[in-house]
């Protein structure tokens, strides 16, 4: 069966502003640390608790519209990996902004979107430059999850973008037409 369905315009506008979103956040996370501008962190959190919104609102609509057909003319081994990898990067529009709330906002640093403080920062009373965590288990994990676990997202989006490369040069099949809405 060749897949030929056609994807929803809500669909594809979900998947492109997330993946916009991934792409330019995972060089600022990476530049961030190794800059540390507070300014920049303002803008990461504020628009990481927006992609957290947007990837709620893709799953929920990925649930209700269903998931596109497969074409199950590729190999077996490229079935497999692709939903491995789609599944990563699913649990990741969900696993990355929720770890990075949790690691700022468990950690004392504040939550926000832009000015609208969600988690205000905990400062120590002995030295208010420092944050003090609220709940440094939660604090811990939100740290373990969006500074290690990128590394599992980075590899699985490079996949992703070689697999829809492969399939549009190598197969020159219709998967990557579709995603961009050019097959109406």
């Amino acid at each position: 069966m060749t897949n030929t369905s056609i994807l929803s315009k809500p669909t594809i506008i979900f998947h492109w502003l997330i993946a916009l979103a991934f792409i330019l956040m995972i060089p600022l996370g990476f530049y961030m640390r190794a800059t540390y501008n507070l300014e920049l962190y303002y803008y990461h959190k504020s628009i990481g608790v927006i992609v957290f919104g947007l990837a709620l609102a893709r799953i929920v609509w990925r649930i209700r519209e269903g998931w596109p057909a497969v074409d199950d003319s590729h190999p077996r081994y490229e079935l497999i990996l692709a939903r491995i990898t789609h599944w990563i990067l699913i649990l990741a529009t969900i696993g990355m902004p929720l770890s990075g709330m949790m690691y700022s906002g468990a950690g004392g640093f504040s939550l926000h979107v832009f000015e609208w403080v969600i988690i205000p920062p905990n400062p120590s009373p002995d030295d208010p430059d420092k944050m003090v965590p609220y709940n440094d288990f939660i604090y811990r994990l939100g740290v373990f999850g969006h500074t290690k676990l990128v590394y599992v997202v980075l590899a699985a989006l490079i996949l992703h973008v070689i697999g829809s490369l492969k399939h549009h040069w190598l197969d020159k099949d219709a998967t990557l037409k579709r995603m961009l809405g050019l097959n109406r």
